[in-house]
């Protein structure tokens, strides 16, 4: 069953958007926040439709349980408003990532970014959602979203 966002969760979700990646939340004023099952906030237009038969109403941007996680949706459709904490990957490591697979990064790569959830990039593509640990990003691409890049 799909709600209305509680004000808390839409409070913590814009806050942690605004400090982890540097968005305002005047990005997200044309949509409504909505609240679906196992902490799932969505994205979507103001809606009419019985929201208590709906799976979801709108695009999932964030699972809000102890701490704000942000999905692949929301980079590939929010991404171009990210300011920080956004790691580029070369050809290589592109490709790892598609599969699924998690990059060890030297220094130069992780620069200014801090440790926890971060935008993954490819020259000027959005490729969504990994986690920075101790020099290690972790893959948080959905299993769906994998791809082998054979001809790469």
């Amino acid at each position: 069953m799909i709600e209305l966002c509680s004000l808390e969760n839409i409070s913590r979700v814009l806050e942690y958007f605004s400090k982890r990646f540097g968005i305002s939340s005047v990005v997200f004023a044309p949509w409504v926040f909505y609240s679906g099952p196992r902490g799932r906030v969505f994205l979507g237009p103001p809606s009419t439709l019985a929201t208590e038969i709906a799976d979801s109403c709108g695009v999932l941007i964030a699972r809000v349980q102890k701490t704000v996680k942000p999905s692949t949706n929301f980079f590939q459709y929010f991404g171009r408003y990210v300011t920080r904490n956004i790691i580029t990957l070369n050809r290589d490591q592109t490709r790892y990532f598609c599969c699924g697979e998690d990059i060890d990064l030297d220094e130069s790569k992780i620069g200014e970014v801090k440790r926890g959830f971060v935008m993954v990039t490819f020259n000027e593509l959005l490729l969504g959602c990994g986690l920075l640990k101790d020099g290690r990003l972790e893959n948080q691409l959905p299993k769906k979203y994998r791809m082998k890049l054979e001809h790469w």
